[in-house]
């Protein structure tokens, strides 16, 4: 089954990427949750999780970095470049009963520098390309 989320999972980052609404929402159950922790919001059913997407003022260009599945969870890690030169780093679960998706969390961070003080104590992420 993992394979086959992984699909879904790589459709729905497509379908964000081609502004296509109804692709977007085919991986969803009816009754799918989205939530946002870091905003402390909840998306109740694949209408309003369209509803949301559709409404967006401006929907990002995606790119995978990468993607692990086991069971019924799919962790996509993914890159949101909304066009204002910030890039959104994005962990998303994705939670499956058979081929559709049940509930998606959505952890968000925009790219920073690292701070001048970690300056040789750390290595800089290159996350490869997709």
């Amino acid at each position: 089954m993992s394979s086959t989320h992984e699909a879904l999972v790589r459709s729905y980052l497509d379908a964000i990427n081609r502004r296509d609404f109804e692709g977007i929402g085919a991986i969803f159950a009816d009754t799918a949750d989205q939530e946002w922790p870091g905003s402390a919001e909840l998306i109740h059913g694949r209408d309003a999780i369209v509803a949301v997407a559709q409404a967006t003022p401006t929907l990002p260009r995606t790119r995978l970095l990468r993607l692990r599945s086991g069971a019924d969870l799919t962790i996509a890690e993914w890159a949101a470049d909304y066009g204002d030169g910030k890039t959104w780093q994005v962990a998303s679960l994705f939670e499956f009963s058979q081929d559709r998706v049940i509930r998606k969390t959505d952890y968000f961070v925009a790219g920073a520098q690292p701070p001048e003080w970690r300056r040789g104590m750390t290595d800089v992420l290159r996350w490869p390309a997709s």
